[in-house]
């Protein structure tokens, strides 16, 4: 899939169609990130997504997922699912790594 993207963003056409695909292939590479495991995910607290996407909303959206990440967290603990636990912790740390007020003036 990086593969592809990279390829459609590099696309020397002049058309109108090449020149929709170059730019929607940058975007949509701009919104990929490799995680810490090496797998690429959507990167969807980063700038580029923001401004593509969640815009003005992205505070209000941030906290409202960061809240549920944290129940998720409390839940999965108190029922001793060490799974699904461990794997909310990661994504808090995602979220850590990313607060809301990144790129959210950029909108």
């Amino acid at each position: 899939m990086l593969q592809y993207l990279d390829l459609q963003a590099r696309n020397p056409g002049t058309d109108v169609n090449s020149q929709i695909n170059t730019s929607m292939a940058a975007l949509c590479r701009q919104m990929l990130v490799q995680d810490a495991d090496g797998h690429w995910l959507l990167h969807y607290l980063g700038e580029a997504f923001i401004n593509a996407v969640t815009h003005a909303n992205h505070q209000d959206l941030y906290q409202k997922a960061r809240d549920f990440v944290l129940t998720q967290i409390k839940t999965h603990q108190s029922a001793q699912n060490s799974k699904l636990a461990f794997r909310y912790v990661h994504l808090l740390q995602y979220f850590n790594a990313h607060p809301a007020s990144v790129g959210a003036g950029e909108a």
